[in-house]
């Protein structure tokens, strides 16, 4: 099992965000983890369909794990779905398959971050199963895991692509409020268990829209406990992360063409700037 952060270290994190809490200070900045703790990741994906996809992010996840372990943090990599082919993909990247159907959403999210929590690590960062981040993004991110401990932190910002090679319109996401792009956002442990009630919070996950909205569950609770400052934005670009939609998802392309979101580099441009993108195109991830 990966080494957790030491009690005294968890229990001063919370006293400390409890003060901040009480007294309405705009900042938790000061937050404290022991220095002599070893920090550790868990990063997590959920999946169903879009094999291309999410054997593309599962090569990113194993990429990202890699990068974060030769700079000294133990990590683990898990994926929940329940399609064999997709199973052995995971597994000879040297990440753990856990089975779990798709056929209540809200049961699998609560199982998913329940297996995560079981890992005891320091922080779980959440990875979208059609998504890449930035080298820039995960450099900001090993920084911010190498300070002070932190409730959560992530980017403002993403960038919607279409698959569909036809479309080359683009959009650029930028937060509203408190939340973060859910691919790439760090959660600090202590602080979920602690918070987050996984058994219920995803009982009522539905937007305005009608949409499923599981980070925005989780987020509300936590900032409801905490407060809007105990989520820390890194500086952001929309480059941080690459969101690419098919026809079968939650929040498909066409309801980002809005006119909320300013258009960005072409797809093009964008496939061009990431490796796993290109291998996408080249159609790497179709013949595994």
């Amino acid at each position: 099992m990966l080494q957790r952060p030491t009690r005294l270290a968890d229990q001063e994190f919370t006293l400390r965000l409890r003060r901040r809490s009480i007294s309405a200070v705009k900042t938790i900045k000061n937050l404290i983890v022991d220095k002599a703790d070893k920090k550790s990741v868990c990063f997590f994906m959920v999946y169903y369909r879009r094999p291309e996809l999410t054997r593309m992010s599962m090569w990113h996840m194993a990429k990202v794990i890699k990068k974060f372990t030769e700079a000294g943090h133990e990590c683990c990599g898990i994926v929940i779905g329940n399609e064999p082919e997709q199973a052995e993909y995971c597994e000879s990247l040297g990440l753990e398959h856990l089975e779990h159907g798709n056929a209540d959403l809200s049961k699998k999210f609560e199982f998913a971050w329940k297996e995560a929590m079981k890992k005891e690590t320091s922080y779980i960062c959440w990875l979208g199963s059609n998504n890449v981040n930035s080298d820039d993004f995960w450099d900001k991110a090993l920084e911010k895991v190498n300070g002070q401990a932190v409730v959560s932190f992530g980017s403002k910002n993403f960038t919607i692509v279409d698959l569909n090679k036809e479309n080359q319109k683009t959009m650029a996401w930028t937060r509203r409020s408190f939340h973060l792009c859910s691919c790439g956002q760090f959660f600090y442990r202590y602080t979920l268990a602690k918070t987050v009630n996984f058994s219920t919070v995803f009982q009522k996950t539905k937007n305005k829209e009608g949409r499923n909205d599981f980070d925005g569950s989780m987020n509300h609770t936590i900032v409801s406990r905490w407060g809007k400052e105990s989520f820390e934005p890194l500086e952001s670009d929309p480059l941080d992360c690459i969101d690419v939609k098919s026809d079968i998802d939650i929040h498909p392309f066409k309801r980002y063409e809005t006119g909320t979101y300013p258009q960005h580099y072409s797809r093009d441009e964008i496939f061009e700037k990431f490796e796993e993108l290109k291998m996408l195109e080249d159609g790497y991830f179709n013949r595994l």
